[in-house]
């Protein structure tokens, strides 16, 4: 893996239960599958730049992703929320294991 620099570092968020944030640590993010109020199904990852506002995602647990990854590749699986307060992502989990660069969990307050 190369060396991070100021242009390719970037900090996500994923929210989980203590179980799946315990699993996720053991083996790495796993493809989820869902039509996300779609007609279609979609497979990744969800991770979000603000936890705090995230609306629907289950779990207490947050795990804080950095990778080592340039901003632009990640457009393409952004999902655009009209009038949100965060962005969104679902990004595939191998992508994920190819850039990580650290992952850390942090408990969030009740």
């Amino acid at each position: 893996m190369s060396q991070p620099s100021a242009d390719t570092e970037v900090r996500l968020f994923h929210l989980a239960t203590p179980k799946n944030a315990a699993n996720i640590l053991r083996v790495g993010f796993l493809n989820g599958t869902g039509r996300y109020l779609t007609d279609a199904e979609y497979s990744g990852v969800w991770l979000t730049n603000d936890p705090e506002r995230v609306e629907g995602a289950i779990g207490d647990t947050r795990l804080v992703v950095d990778l080592n990854i340039r901003r632009e590749e990640l457009d393409q699986f952004e999902w655009k929320n009209d009038g949100g307060t965060y962005r969104e992502w679902l990004i595939p989990a191998g992508l994920l294991k190819e850039h990580i660069a650290s992952l850390v969990v942090e408990e969030v307050d009740p």
